[in-house]
């Protein structure tokens, strides 16, 4: 398989509060804002030097290439050919998703997300979210670990 990484910050386990991002910074991200989510952020105390993270932990994409994938590689297709046959494929996480799991457990902040996860990965996972009948990798959204 293939796995790209972004390193993201951890939000301070000392002075982490509720806090609610920009609705522009949800929109952001979420088509329809989830309910499920204990938005925080770290209010900045010593531990984290003030600046309301502490530690970093990766957030990754996995693409696992199947037979077909390794036809159309061969006859040339185009990437935007092969990173939609990707998302009918279970065994593949995006970027985003993985992302969004942890932040879903409260252990980094959308801030943190929107600096650090490429555009594209964003992109993807808003389209996936908003037209889930559409495409096969909707199945991979709705079984995010959390």
């Amino acid at each position: 398989g293939i796995l790209a990484q972004r390193l993201i910050r951890k939000v301070c386990p000392k002075c982490k509060k509720e806090s609610v991002p920009s609705e522009e910074l949800i929109k952001e991200f979420f088509p329809i804002p989830p309910a499920d989510i204990g938005w925080v952020a770290g209010q900045r105390c010593a531990y984290c030097n003030y600046t309301g993270y502490r530690g970093r932990m990766a957030v990754g994409e996995l693409w696992i290439p199947d037979e077909n994938d390794f036809i159309l590689i061969n006859k040339g297709a185009k990437i935007n050919e092969l990173r939609e046959r990707s998302y009918a494929n279970k065994n593949n996480v995006l970027m985003a998703e993985d992302a969004f799991s942890k932040l879903r457990e409260g252990k980094t902040t959308l801030d943190e997300l929107a600096r650090t996860i490429p555009f594209s990965s964003i992109y993807d996972f808003r389209r996936l979210q908003a037209a889930p009948q559409s495409t096969g990798g909707a199945s991979v959204i709705k079984n995010f670990r959390g």
